[in-house]
């Protein structure tokens, strides 16, 4: 089987790293000179929880899916990878509102160890936030990469299953025969 993936940003690099575990020919095409040039070296690199997707959506379920395979992902492939949480902020009670419809979004998606928390708890874990907080919304499973990290690790893991590189490619066209 021949299998070619255009991009090698961090979702072809990981997607041809997956795909060469297999028997197959694999080919990644990008028009840039390196992998993860583009959209993926202007990432924020943030490793989202999943609570600001719409539940029911293939976003959400794989956003979820995909924030707990990362810590074993940057220990295989050794890329950098820290959980250090996201606290959404509420100032007034529409933003309370918000909060808690983020939380219901999360706990229908399945995101562990959501808490909304009081005023109050904010400011006891953090006290340098504006002491006007009513609320917050407390996520531990978000995080943080560097993304390009990711995209060079999974190519190159990729490359050593026998994937190819085709780097400075432009795929103008595809032709099935």
């Amino acid at each position: 089987m021949r299998i070619a993936i255009i991009g090698a940003g961090v979702g072809g690099s990981l997607i041809a790293r997956e795909l060469s575990r297999y028997d197959a020919e694999i080919i990644v095409f990008d028009r840039e000179v390196d992998v993860g040039f583009v959209v993926t070296k202007a990432n924020s690199g943030i490793i989202h929880a999943g609570f600001h997707d719409e539940p029911g959506t293939l976003r959400a379920r794989f956003c979820v899916l995909g924030n707990a395979l990362y810590p074993e992902l940057a220990e295989e492939l050794e890329f950098s990878f820290r959980r250090i949480g996201a606290l959404v902020l509420a100032f007034n009670i529409a933003e309370e509102k918000t909060l808690k419809r983020l939380w219901e979004q999360g706990e229908a998606n399945g995101v562990p160890d959501l808490a909304l928390l009081s005023g109050e708890e904010v400011l006891a874990e953090e006290p340098e936030v504006n002491p006007a907080v009513r609320a917050g919304l407390f996520a531990p499973m978000v995080g943080i990469t560097a993304p390009w990290e990711v995209a060079q690790a999974a190519a190159e893991n990729a490359q050593d299953n026998g994937a190819e590189f085709h780097l400075g490619e432009e795929v103008l066209g595809i032709e099935i025969k």
